[in-house]
């Protein structure tokens, strides 16, 4: 017999005796939380709108345990497609990040790579890095891409590790470049960047216009 539990995702959650955020949100009283890693250690953040964000991405997971009273709020379907009433074992459901995590700790689901983190997404990018929207594909990719790598089995997660990081590397080069182009248009190059990425521009632009400043005045 599988542990018979129940979840409550929205509006109210109880998560695996996690402490969570209570935060309104158009009228309706939600509930989330967010961590960051400190010396290995889980640490609750609170107050990080960009890390609750990227706790919100969905991502695909398969249940190991039947859990009972989560089956309306998640939808539920079986390998084949077909919808369930309650979670069973073996069903296959979408997830926001921070509830996959808790789920993830004890053991109740598997995650699976969502579309957008597969080797043919990356592969995108080679020719040109900039010439794709990453905002498209999430305003979080990296956040939300990280702490998916510590949900998967090692060789998945230092996979999925390792093209984040090759691919924030060939964009860091080339939003550099782009903004230390005089009187380049930045605004469509903008328009392409993820949350991160725009914040790396914002502080590009803000150096090169305090280094101008300072120069005017110096000399």
């Amino acid at each position: 017999m599988g542990s018979r539990m129940t979840f409550h995702l929205v509006p109210k959650i109880i998560v695996c005796g996690y402490t969570l955020c209570h935060f309104p949100f158009h009228g309706t009283h939600y509930f989330a939380f967010t961590y960051q890693i400190e010396n290995g250690r889980m640490i609750k953040n609170y107050f990080d709108l960009s890390s609750i964000l990227s706790n919100e991405e969905l991502i695909p997971v398969t249940f190991t345990t039947p859990l009972f009273g989560l089956g309306k709020d998640v939808n539920p379907r079986t390998a084949e497609g077909e919808t369930h009433d309650e979670v069973q074992v073996g069903s296959t459901a979408t997830l926001p990040l921070w509830a996959a995590v808790a789920f993830r700790q004890v053991g109740h689901i598997v995650p699976q790579v969502p579309p957008r983190y597969t080797t043919s997404v990356f592969r995108e990018f080679k020719t040109d890095p900039l010439a794709v929207s990453l905002h498209a594909k999430s305003p979080y990719y990296y956040e939300a891409g990280l702490l998916l790598c510590a949900m998967l089995p090692t060789g998945d997660g230092n996979r999925l590790a390792g093209q984040l990081f090759r691919l924030y590397q060939l964009r860091y080069l080339k939003i550099i470049r782009a903004a230390a182009k005089k009187g380049f248009d930045l605004s469509d190059v903008r328009e392409k960047l993820c949350e991160s990425e725009r914040d790396l521009l914002d502080a590009l632009i803000r150096g090169m216009e305090e280094e101008r400043q300072w120069y005017r005045s110096a000399f």
